[in-house]
């Protein structure tokens, strides 16, 4: 009886195609701040089925390929509550305006019976390692996003499409 409700080779799930986790992610590249070590900011996650990734990859990379390249501050301060270190991105501009251009894609993976495409635009946290100094901001370049997935909740990551930013910073 439990066979019946597990995936098959084909991804499918009861008849139906299984979906993916996906998350959109870059890594920021140091500026003026060497050895300091940080960690991707998510730009968006979702969910969408595997038969659908040839054209979510085509879409996305026509629209992140136009985009320029772009500098953006990471201010690191330790929580006094919990002492932990504690990331944010004061001008979010950059990854507002792709999130909007991201839109269709977000519709197309919704018009497939799957939930639109959450915007994030935040450092993955719980990975941070503290700066000698409790208060720290950096200039960061991004120059890609990086399309990460996985099948579910306990799998590794595994990378599926880099898009390059056009140069120009």
């Amino acid at each position: 009886m439990l066979s019946k409700f597990a995936a098959g080779r084909s991804g499918k799930l009861n008849g139906r195609e299984q979906c993916r986790q996906y998350m959109l992610v870059a890594y920021p590249e140091a500026t003026n701040c060497s050895g300091v070590e940080v960690h991707p900011i998510e730009l968006a996650s979702f969910e969408a089925k595997e038969g659908m990734e040839e054209t979510m990859i085509r879409w996305m990379h026509r629209i992140i390929s136009t985009q320029p390249q772009f500098q953006l501050e990471l201010v690191q301060w330790t929580d006094l509550h919990t002492g932990q270190a504690q990331m944010s991105i004061p001008d979010k501009t950059a990854f507002q305006q792709l999130a909007r251009q991201l839109k269709v894609v977000s519709q197309y993976i919704n018009s497939c019976d799957c939930a639109e495409m959450h915007f994030n635009i935040r450092p993955v946290t719980g990975l941070l390692k503290a700066h000698p100094d409790s208060d720290f901001q950096g200039i960061y370049t991004i120059r890609a996003f990086h399309l990460l997935k996985k099948n579910h909740d306990f799998d590794t990551s595994r990378s599926v499409s880099v898009f390059a930013l056009r140069p120009g910073v």
